[in-house]
C-alpha cells in the first residue's frame, strides 16, 4: 500500500476514535474543531487524488466542499438547521455524479423500489411525531433527495465493472443515507443513542466515498512521489 494511503488511513482511524469519544460525551469545545478538521482532511485528499482535467471529477470537489460547509455550519454557527442546504446539495451532486458514471436505463427503476419501500415505512412511522407542517415538508423533501442519491448508487449493481469503485460507492452511499436518516430521527426524537449511530456511520461513509476513484487515481502525482 502506498505510504500516502497508509498515512490517510492512520489519520482517519485517529480522528474516528477521537471524534466518536468526544462527540458522544458532548465535549463541544473539542468537536467543533476536530470535526471540521477531519472533513477538511478528506476534502484535501479528494482534491489531490482526482484529476481536475476530468470534468466529471469537478463534481467530487463540490460534493466534499458542500460536506465541509455543512459541518462548518453545524459546528460554528448558531443556525445549525441551515446545514440542510449544503447537505442537500451534496446528495444531489452525488446523484448527478452517479448518473454521469452509470447512465439511466429503464430497468434502473427496479433499484428504486426497495428505496421507496423503506422511505414509505419510515415516513408512516414518524410523520405523526413531526411538529409543524414546515418541518414535515422539509423532512419529505430531504428524504426524497436521499432516495434519489441512494437509488443512483444502487444502479452500480448493474455496472459491468464490479471493482473497488462499485463497492465503495455502494457501501459509502448506504452509510451516508443511514447517517442522514439518523440525523432526521434525532431532530425529531432527540434520542442520544442516535448520536452514537450517526458517528459510527458518518466517518466511514466519507472515507469510502473519498476512495471511490482510487483506481483511476494511480497516475496522479501524489501517488508517484
Amino acid at each position: 500500500m502506498n505510504n500516502y494511503l497508509k498515512t490517510y488511513f492512520l489519520l482517519f482511524i485517529l480522528f474516528y476514535a477521537v471524534i466518536f469519544y468526544f462527540r458522544i460525551n458532548n465535549v463541544e469545545e473539542v468537536t467543533r474543531i476536530i470535526i471540521p478538521l477531519f472533513v477538511f482532511m478528506i476534502f484535501l485528499f479528494v482534491l489531490f487524488t482526482n484529476n481536475i482535467m476530468n470534468r466529471h471529477n469537478i463534481l467530487l470537489y463540490f460534493i466534499f466542499l458542500f460536506i465541509l460547509i455543512g459541518d462548518g455550519i453545524i459546528n460554528w454557527s448558531e443556525y445549525k438547521q441551515l446545514s440542510i442546504i449544503p447537505f442537500s446539495l451534496t446528495h444531489i451532486c452525488l446523484a448527478i455524479y452517479y448518473i454521469l458514471d452509470i447512465q439511466f436505463v429503464k430497468k434502473d427503476f427496479i433499484f428504486l423500489m426497495p428505496v421507496l419501500a423503506f422511505s414509505a415505512l419510515l415516513f408512516f412511522k414518524v410523520h405523526a411525531d413531526i411538529q409543524g407542517n414546515l418541518l414535515l415538508a422539509v423532512f419529505i423533501i430531504y428524504l426524497n433527495i436521499l432516495n434519489f442519491m441512494l437509488w443512483r448508487a444502487l444502479c452500480y449493481l448493474r455496472s459491468n465493472s464490479k471493482g473497488l469503485k462499485t463497492l465503495f460507492v455502494l457501501l459509502g452511499s448506504l452509510l451516508f443515507f443511514f447517517t442522514d436518516v439518523s440525523v432526521c430521527l434525532y431532530s425529531i426524537y432527540k434520542q442520544e443513542s442516535l448520536i452514537a449511530i450517526i458517528w459510527i456511520l458518518y466517518p466511514p461513509a466519507l472515507l469510502l466515498l473519498s476512495l471511490m476513484n482510487i483506481q483511476q487515481s494511480k497516475n496522479k502525482y501524489l501517488f508517484l512521489r
